[in-house]
């Protein structure tokens, strides 16, 4: 992986313009070391407890350092406006959390190195020296950092600096010192980085944003119960419908967004560790009686991550195609949300994705051979379909980031649900349904003081928006690499955590959106007061049971594009020759009362909805 930055080249135009700032305002995050605490979840692989001392040092509130002329000077609003929203991700996804979980990954493969009896020159590190590179990852902070990038300004090799790094770091450990070379030992930079970003993935998506989601759902399915009773005109087309309860519309976002919570336990979160191509080649020449391959599916696996043995991604997928076929059409559901057919289709996706990479890699190969000899060109055509599943079932030097497509395409689904939820938000509130509790000093309008505006909910809107794209771009961009690789993913791998922190932002600004609902009841029953049309429904179906004929059609002579009133319908259904009893409920029948089971529904949310199994990744 290179760096991308040209040393000694001129500062930009803007960087001069600003050259009176203070470094510590244009960069903050490099110089202000409080900011950036160590993960906790990293601080020992695999701990799931943390001392007082560690939850002391991962301190994140503490931003009271903070210049806000750094806020404006921010290119991104991530590290500007909406810092606050979202600096709990910085441990995972700043340049300070990559060079991190890059040390951890280096230290933790010497350390298995030394267990290896094979590998005399490595002898079984004592406690002492175990102590020793622990405390290194343990105490990792962003002065060590710091000191990774200055390396890095003389090799222009971000993972090789980390190398360096190291072993200046344990030149004055006695027992380290002597096998100082076996740091990044047989390594491949992407053997590194491919670890180091499933982890901080692993571990920003369940202690960060699962954690959101999960509040979300919770604050959904308190609406939904709070509510469950309250009546409310449904609009299909825009028009008056058959009524529902506010809670019972609540219910539905809070069931749909738990379903995407439970396909996140499913994936696997995979890394490779195999060197350049993926096929153990300097290791078998430096210790070729070692089993290389068991050694790399112990060693991942010992970091919190799958080992991925084989590139065999696109059968997984082509397996998980079926499954959601055999899920979806073998069982009686209502297909509304259509929330199955992106699951699908991001499915299907993913397999076209792989197809295109092989696709592009076939055009590679045979584009020398044919200047070569064209009818063995015409060959390798027509065994096109033999070398795709040699290609791929066979390792490569870059873990192929499938899983990582997948795994966004899941967050992409939650996103869209929630974008659903917020429109919807949006126009209960500007049909009266909702107020919103103003806060003493915020301002609506520049110019128009009574305004109370739904802005929570438009900006996680906007926000959803800006992560989908970003999403969407991840998980299409990822899977496709050139023959064994090229450097395109590792730009791309930088930003990471931009999908996710829009996505952040939009989920605490709908979260703040809810608290401040007020369900404004007398609006909701005006509405249905108006409506007395929403009984032609019920009133036809009871004439259809008692064989009325024509039982559709008198209705739609009756109420469609005409006038109704409680009269009305009163008069209507007095003149039916019904039975005294079926004639009497629907005399009862108002659009308050008329909610099927839509109260009941809402009430029991919490059994439609897991958030115990769902929202975390194993």
């Amino acid at each position: 992986m290179r760096a991308s930055g040209i040393s000694g080249a001129s500062p930009p135009l803007a960087a001069r313009r600003f050259g009176r700032l203070r470094r510590q305002e244009i960069c903050p995050v490099l110089v202000r070391s409080n900011l950036l605490p160590t993960p906790r979840s990293s601080l020992t692989v695999g701990s799931q407890s943390s001392s007082p001392k560690e939850v002391k040092k991962n301190n994140m509130d503490d931003l009271s350092n903070w210049d806000l002329a750094s806020n404006t000077t921010s290119l991104s609003p991530l590290d500007g406006r909406y810092m606050q929203k979202v600096k709990d991700l910085r441990p995972f996804f700043s340049e300070y959390g990559l060079i991190r979980y890059r040390v951890l990954v280096e230290v933790k493969w010497l350390q298995k190195l030394s267990q290896i009896p094979e590998i005399v020159e490595v002898p079984q590190f004592s406690q002492d020296a175990h102590l020793f590179l622990e405390k290194i990852i343990d105490n990792f902070d962003i002065n060590d950092a710091v000191e990774v990038k200055k390396i890095e300004k003389i090799t222009n090799h971000d993972v090789k600096a980390v190398e360096y790094y190291l072993k200046q770091k344990c030149k004055s450990h006695p027992e380290i010192a002597k096998v100082l070379e076996f740091f990044h030992f047989a390594c491949t930079s992407e053997d590194i980085n491919n670890l180091a970003h499933a982890l901080s993935l692993k571990e920003a998506l369940n202690d960060v944003i699962f954690p959101a989601m999960v509040d979300l759902c919770k604050e959904i399915c308190a609406l939904a119960k709070e509510n469950a009773h309250i009546p409310m005109l449904s609009r299909t087309h825009g028009q008056p419908a058959s009524p529902t309860t506010l809670g019972k519309e609540m219910a539905n976002f809070a069931v749909r967004l738990g379903e995407r919570g439970k396909t996140f336990s499913r994936i696997q979160i995979l890394g490779k560790f195999a060197g350049a191509v993926g096929n153990y080649n300097a290791h078998k020449v430096a210790y070729p009686n070692i089993n290389w391959r068991d050694i790399a599916a112990e060693f991942v696996p010992s970091l919190g991550v799958d080992f991925n043995a084989y590139v065999t991604q696109v059968f997984l997928l082509f397996e998980r195609f079926w499954r959601c076929l055999a899920i979806y059409f073998s069982l009686p559901m209502q297909i509304e949300p259509h929330d199955y057919i992106p699951k699908l289709f991001n499915n299907i996706l993913q397999f076209n994705n792989v197809l295109t990479d092989f696709d592009r890699d076939i055009w590679s190969f045979s584009f020398n051979f044919t200047s070569k000899n064209h009818c063995a060109c015409s060959q390798w055509s027509r065994s096109a379909f033999q070398v795709f599943f040699i290609i791929f079932s066979l390792p490569m030097q870059i873990e192929p980031h499938d899983y990582i497509a997948e795994l966004f395409n899941n967050i992409l689904q939650f996103n869209n649900i929630l974008t659903d939820f917020d429109r919807d938000i949006w126009s209960y509130i500007s049909l009266g349904y909702f107020k919103q509790i103003t806060k003493a000093g915020e301002i609506g309008s520049s110019t128009m003081p009574h305004k109370v505006n739904p802005i929570d909910f438009e900006n996680s809107e906007g926000n959803l928006c800006l992560a989908n794209a970003i999403l969407s771009a991840l998980s299409m961009k990822l899977p496709v690499s050139r023959m064994q690789r090229d450097l395109t993913d590792s730009t791309v791998l930088r930003n990471l955590g931009v999908g996710l922190g829009y996505s952040l932002v939009a989920y605490k600004s709908a979260l703040q959106g809810i608290k401040k609902l007020q369900v404004n009841e007398s609006r909701l029953i005006e509405d249905l007061e108006q409506t007395w049309e929403v009984l032609a429904e019920p009133i036809q179906t009871v004439m259809r049971r008692h064989a009325v004929p024509e039982a559709y059609e008198k209705l739609k002579e009756l109420t469609r594009g005409r006038e109704v009133s409680k009269q009305s319908i009163r008069e209507f259904t007095e003149t039916l020759d019904l039975p005294e009893e079926a004639k009497a409920i629907l005399l009862n029948l108002t659009p308050n009362s008329y909610i099927g089971e839509a109260e009941e529904l809402a009430k029991s949310v919490d059994e439609a909805v897991d958030l115990v199994n769902g929202f975390k990744l194993h």
